[in-house]
Protein backbone atom coordinates (compact mmCIF):
# COMPACT_ATOMS: atom_id res chain seq x y z
CA UNK A 1 0.00 0.00 0.00
CA UNK A 2 2.85 2.80 0.69
CA UNK A 3 4.64 1.74 -2.37
CA UNK A 4 1.30 2.20 -4.20
CA UNK A 5 0.91 6.05 -3.01
CA UNK A 6 4.58 6.83 -3.10
CA UNK A 7 3.83 5.74 -7.02
CA UNK A 8 0.70 7.57 -6.80
CA UNK A 9 1.66 10.92 -5.10
CA UNK A 10 4.05 12.89 -7.60
CA UNK A 11 1.21 11.82 -10.61
CA UNK A 12 -1.35 13.44 -8.74
CA UNK A 13 0.92 16.57 -7.60
CA UNK A 14 2.03 16.58 -11.03
CA UNK A 15 -1.49 16.58 -12.45
CA UNK A 16 -2.82 19.46 -9.59
CA UNK A 17 0.07 21.30 -10.30
CA UNK A 18 -0.19 21.16 -14.18
CA UNK A 19 -4.02 21.97 -13.92
CA UNK A 20 -3.21 25.27 -12.04
CA UNK A 21 -0.90 26.44 -14.73
CA UNK A 22 -3.81 25.71 -17.14
CA UNK A 23 -6.13 28.01 -14.62
CA UNK A 24 -3.66 30.33 -14.56
CA UNK A 25 -3.02 31.07 -18.41
CA UNK A 26 -5.48 32.99 -20.71
CA UNK A 27 -6.35 30.89 -23.79
CA UNK A 28 -5.77 32.50 -27.37
CA UNK A 29 -9.17 32.80 -28.81
CA UNK A 30 -7.39 34.18 -32.16
CA UNK A 31 -4.71 31.34 -32.96
CA UNK A 32 -5.87 28.38 -35.14
CA UNK A 33 -7.49 28.07 -38.56
CA UNK A 34 -10.63 29.68 -39.43
CA UNK A 35 -13.64 29.02 -42.62
CA UNK A 36 -16.65 30.81 -43.56
CA UNK A 37 -17.29 33.53 -46.11
CA UNK A 38 -17.14 37.19 -46.91
CA UNK A 39 -20.51 39.28 -47.96
CA UNK A 40 -20.88 42.58 -50.59
CA UNK A 41 -22.87 45.28 -48.75
CA UNK A 42 -25.75 44.15 -46.45
CA UNK A 43 -25.92 40.56 -48.61
CA UNK A 44 -26.82 37.49 -46.93
CA UNK A 45 -25.19 35.81 -49.64
CA UNK A 46 -21.88 34.94 -49.71
CA UNK A 47 -19.49 36.75 -52.54
CA UNK A 48 -16.72 34.08 -51.90
CA UNK A 49 -14.91 31.64 -49.63
CA UNK A 50 -12.89 33.31 -46.80
CA UNK A 51 -10.16 31.11 -44.83
CA UNK A 52 -7.66 32.69 -41.99
CA UNK A 53 -4.46 30.62 -40.46
CA UNK A 54 -4.01 32.86 -37.38
CA UNK A 55 -0.64 32.85 -35.37
CA UNK A 56 0.23 34.56 -32.36
CA UNK A 57 3.17 36.68 -32.33
CA UNK A 58 3.33 38.44 -29.01
CA UNK A 59 0.44 39.45 -26.41
CA UNK A 60 -1.45 42.22 -28.51
CA UNK A 61 -0.15 40.81 -31.85
CA UNK A 62 -0.84 38.29 -34.37
CA UNK A 63 -0.20 37.06 -37.89
CA UNK A 64 -2.68 36.06 -40.31
CA UNK A 65 -2.83 34.38 -43.73
CA UNK A 66 -5.94 35.04 -45.25
CA UNK A 67 -7.33 33.51 -48.46
CA UNK A 68 -10.16 34.80 -49.94
CA UNK A 69 -12.30 33.39 -52.85
CA UNK A 70 -13.91 35.38 -55.34
CA UNK A 71 -14.23 33.33 -59.11
CA UNK A 72 -10.19 33.27 -58.54
CA UNK A 73 -8.60 32.79 -55.20
CA UNK A 74 -6.28 34.94 -53.21
CA UNK A 75 -4.16 35.25 -49.96
CA UNK A 76 -3.53 38.00 -48.12
CA UNK A 77 -0.93 38.27 -45.18
CA UNK A 78 -1.94 40.57 -42.33
CA UNK A 79 -0.69 41.99 -38.91
CA UNK A 80 -3.38 42.05 -36.56
CA UNK A 81 -3.38 44.53 -33.61
CA UNK A 82 -6.04 43.82 -31.01
CA UNK A 83 -6.85 44.38 -27.39
CA UNK A 84 -9.05 41.93 -24.86
CA UNK A 85 -12.72 42.30 -24.52
CA UNK A 86 -13.44 39.35 -22.03
CA UNK A 87 -13.88 36.03 -23.91
CA UNK A 88 -12.97 37.74 -27.47
CA UNK A 89 -10.13 40.10 -29.15
CA UNK A 90 -11.29 42.76 -30.82
CA UNK A 91 -9.03 43.94 -34.18
CA UNK A 92 -9.66 47.13 -36.51
CA UNK A 93 -7.05 48.79 -38.82
CA UNK A 94 -5.98 49.33 -42.29
CA UNK A 95 -4.63 46.82 -44.72
CA UNK A 96 -3.48 47.76 -48.38
CA UNK A 97 -4.28 44.45 -50.40
CA UNK A 98 -2.59 46.18 -54.00
CA UNK A 99 -4.24 47.82 -56.52
CA UNK A 100 -5.66 44.75 -58.15
CA UNK A 101 -7.06 43.84 -54.85
CA UNK A 102 -8.88 46.89 -53.85
CA UNK A 103 -6.81 49.24 -52.36
CA UNK A 104 -6.80 49.78 -48.83
CA UNK A 105 -9.55 48.22 -46.96
CA UNK A 106 -10.36 49.58 -43.38
CA UNK A 107 -11.99 46.63 -41.00
CA UNK A 108 -12.61 45.90 -37.66
CA UNK A 109 -13.17 42.47 -35.99
CA UNK A 110 -13.84 40.41 -33.56
CA UNK A 111 -12.57 36.56 -32.56
CA UNK A 112 -13.92 34.74 -29.69
CA UNK A 113 -13.73 30.82 -28.93
CA UNK A 114 -15.57 29.85 -31.83
CA UNK A 115 -16.73 32.88 -34.32
CA UNK A 116 -14.12 35.74 -36.02
CA UNK A 117 -16.42 37.94 -37.56
CA UNK A 118 -16.26 41.82 -38.86
CA UNK A 119 -16.85 44.59 -41.38
CA UNK A 120 -14.74 46.31 -44.35
CA UNK A 121 -14.88 48.88 -46.47
CA UNK A 122 -13.01 50.49 -48.98
CA UNK A 123 -13.01 52.73 -51.94
CA UNK A 124 -14.57 50.30 -53.93
CA UNK A 125 -16.52 48.15 -51.82
CA UNK A 126 -17.98 47.33 -48.20
CA UNK A 127 -19.63 44.57 -46.27
CA UNK A 128 -18.68 41.79 -43.64
CA UNK A 129 -16.99 38.40 -43.08
CA UNK A 130 -18.25 35.88 -40.97
CA UNK A 131 -15.92 33.06 -40.02
CA UNK A 132 -16.05 29.79 -37.35
CA UNK A 133 -12.99 28.22 -35.94
CA UNK A 134 -11.98 24.75 -37.94
CA UNK A 135 -11.76 22.38 -34.75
Amino acid sequence: MRACLLILAPICLTALLSGCALLGSAADPVSGQWEGNWYVGDSTSPAGALTCQVQRVSSNEWKAIFTAGFGGEASYDVELAGRREGDNVVFGGDVDLGATSGGVFKWEGKAGPDVFNGVYTSQFISGTFKMDRVR
